[in-house]
């Protein structure tokens, strides 16, 4: 009897720490990930991730792909010269006094955390690196870029902070400060702000991808209010992740969505919200097909995860981050 009980303590003991531990895995990010990541790219030869950076063109934000006037990949890990990228993804388009420029995340091999950097072009068809713009002590992707009331600002996914951080430029292009949080206290993931209809709209997904919810707020640095129909999604891999800039074409408002079902980064739908009030949310499915998918360059051989679709000059754009099958 005695030797049962301690055996059952000891089982007991062995499954709180587990629980425990496994918590502060997930809320406090203990687990050495970027470790790990580190030794399989610099020991399994793969120097180089998957994923860079293209543009797709055409008359219809719906039927958009490469033209023979842009040479695609336009930014590849090859560009970064201030830091030892491993790949970079994520791309946001800004264009400010006819000059195009390009945000997006680039994997610092050092830190195994992500960094915002930015590159510039005069036509689109030519880019030159700028520089990294934002370091931080945790993990940053998809910085989300637009302009306010001639303020330029930036949010990030900081899901590693349990937050969702507001930056502001202080000094364009390769200057940007925090300014505040606009949630906190969850892991969010790619959160994509927008305004419309005298209101700012925050789409976010966990970083599962099966999960999708909306807030709401009348201002852009006042309080986000959860939607009362949220979560929008849930238990839907195939649907929930957010993937690149909300965007209008007819006076529509489309959201993009990643398909995570059979595996990362496979491929792109597209979604019309027909309905988005602070009661109300509906979306339809554009077609049946993926607005983007894999291609037969080897850029994006494996797939297309984002998407900062824009028209410009009367000709729609969007700026993709494809992944290849062979990343060696």
């Amino acid at each position: 009897m005695l030797k049962l009980l301690k055996k059952t303590a000891l089982l007991s003991f062995i499954l709180i720490v587990g629980v425990g531990y496994g918590f502060l895995i997930s809320r406090y990010h203990l687990f050495p990930y970027g470790l790990i990541q580190k030794v399989y790219y610099n020991f399994s030869g793969k120097s180089k991730g998957p994923w860079s950076i293209g543009i797709y063109t055409g008359d219809s934000p719906f039927v958009l792909e490469s033209s023979d006037s842009i040479q695609n990949p336009i930014i590849t890990v090859d560009d970064i010269d201030d830091v030892d990228g491993v790949f970079v993804a994520d791309p946001f388009l800004l264009v400010k006094d006819s000059i195009f420029y390009i945000y997006f995340e680039v994997l610092n091999r050092e830190t195994m955390q992500g960094d915002i950097a930015y590159a510039f072009s005069q036509d689109l068809k030519k880019w030159q690196y700028g520089q990294v713009v934002l370091d931080e002590e945790f993990h940053l992707s998809y910085p989300n870029i637009f302009q306010w009331k001639g303020e330029i600002y930036m949010v990030p996914e900081s899901n590693e902070a349990h937050s969702v951080r507001l930056y502001k430029a202080t000094g364009f292009p390769d200057k940007f400060e925090y300014v505040e949080n606009l949630l906190e206290g969850y892991q969010y993931d790619d959160p994509n702000v927008f305004y419309y209809n005298k209101k700012w709209w925050m789409f976010v997904s966990k970083p599962e991808h099966d999960v999708m919810h909306l807030y709401y707020s009348s201002e852009l640095m006042g309080e986000w209010k959860l939607h009362p129909q949220s979560p929008i999604r849930q238990f839907d891999k195939k649907y929930s992740g957010t993937s690149g800039r909300i965007f209008t074409s007819n006076g529509k408002l489309y959201r993009l969505a990643q398909d995570c079902e059979e595996y990362y980064g496979k491929q792109v739908y597209c979604f019309e919200i027909d309905s988005l009030t602070t009661e109300h949310y509906h979306e339809k499915l554009v077609g049946t097909d993926p607005l983007f998918k894999k291609g037969r360059s080897n850029w994006n051989n494996k797939g297309v995860h984002h998407a900062d679709i824009q028209n410009i000059d009367n000709r729609w754009f969007a700026i993709i981050d494809g992944q290849k099958k062979n990343n060696n």
